[in-house]
């Protein structure tokens, strides 16, 4: 049964992205929201730990004298690197009002006349790749709708129906507010200000909702076993100002994951980063062209043969994170960011074999890759 680690702020929250920040270099730094895989994983990983190590160096597994008889390191990885155990995270989303959120998807498009979905184009167009099959929309001038998509418009997305519009998709306002904070470096002897020293960060506050509960960050795991569980409620540190929040734990509603019929025009939206090792398209996809001599490329997901023929997706995301056990930042990696959409084309194979939802890339057991798929 997959569990729902629900996390409920106190305060302000403030997560760093892959901007340098050091003296003399900028003075400004914006918070990224929601945090990344990477941040949820360091959480719910230091939360166990918390709750059951009895070093007091956690993360030293290999240094712990009391690690006899325990079965931490087998359930949640080590400090090496892509080691996490059993781990098998999806998220994080928002929830608000009872109702679950995700990154909207990037081919949701919006002028004067309301919301449309892009698709791929019949016609060839020259561009950087190639003769390729582009995303488009006719003669209409658009714009993407960008926000939050609600759990309920997403499933009815997925089937092909345009979203409503602002009912269905809220835009980041009606989740955080930005505080930004200013400071500067004082001097040890007299606490006198340093020239040159002043910075800025803009942490953000979660808002409320009609229930008067203020927004939630959630993610779902599979693979822990109860006992292993911090008791809940509990406070503990999160993001990077080390701010307290509260965190719950609770059953996660099953759900269906059926395969996705016998649709052979399917399209993949991610709703996490997903690590293509540096490339915009899936990991062992070939580039190659088809009988009209457009650039597409072919591979497999689950057996089942496809051919990625057009693709909307964002600018690459820069994820690197720190290190809590060496002390140390950890390599900057390039990830295709959530909301990205890919258009395939069932070349062989029984589509019905592909699950509705799964996760694809590089470090996909800690959430980077989570998708669904749908029709197009």
């Amino acid at each position: 049964m997959s569990r729902e680690w629900i996390i409920q702020p106190l305060d302000t929250l403030f997560f760093r992205d892959g901007m340098s920040f050091g003296m003399g270099e900028t003075g400004w730094l914006e918070s990224i929201f929601p945090p990344a895989p990477q941040t949820i994983q360091g959480f719910m990983r230091y939360a166990i730990l918390r709750a059951h190590c009895k070093s007091d160096d956690i993360f030293k597994c290999e240094s712990c004298k009391h690690k006899e008889g325990c079965n931490l390191p087998e359930a949640i990885g080590s400090q090496k690197e892509f080691d996490y155990g059993l781990l098998d995270i999806y998220g994080p989303y928002l929830f608000k009002d009872d109702k679950r959120y995700y990154p909207a998807p990037l081919d949701i498009m919006e002028d004067e006349k309301g919301a449309l979905l892009l698709v791929p184009s019949d016609e060839q167009v020259n561009c950087d790749i190639g003769n390729a099959h582009l995303p488009a929309t006719g003669q209409r001038a658009v714009k993407p709708m960008k926000g939050w998509i609600s759990e309920d418009a997403f499933t009815t997305y997925l089937e092909g129906i345009v979203p409503s519009g602002k009912q269905d998709i809220l835009n980041d306002t009606e989740f955080f507010e930005k505080e930004p904070k200013v400071g500067i470096k004082r001097k040890y002897e007299s606490h006198g200000v340093e020239t040159g020293m002043l910075y800025s960060i803009v942490p953000l506050r979660l808002r409320e909702g009609k229930d008067k509960k203020r927004v939630e960050i959630r993610f779902r795991v599979n693979g822990i076993a109860g006992d292993l569980e911090p008791k809940t409620p509990a406070t503990i540190k999160f993001g990077g100002e080390g701010k307290v929040v509260k965190l719950s734990i609770d059953n996660y509603p099953s759900a269906s994951n059926a395969g996705i019929s016998a649709n052979r025009k399917i399209k993949m939206v991610l709703l996490q980063p997903a690590d293509f090792d540096g490339a915009w398209y899936p990991c062992d996809f070939i580039e190659t062209t088809d009988d009209k001599g457009a650039a597409c490329w072919t591979g497999q997901i689950h057996g089942v043969d496809l051919k990625l023929i057009s693709a909307c997706t964002g600018k690459a995301q820069k994820i690197g994170g720190f290190d809590m056990a060496r002390k140390e930042n950890k390599p900057m990696r390039s990830y295709v960011p959530a909301g990205s959409v890919y258009y395939f084309e069932v070349t062989g194979g029984d589509p019905s074999n592909l699950a509705v939802e799964g996760k694809i890339g590089l470090n996909s057991k800690i959430g980077f890759g989570h998708y669904r798929l749908g029709r197009w």
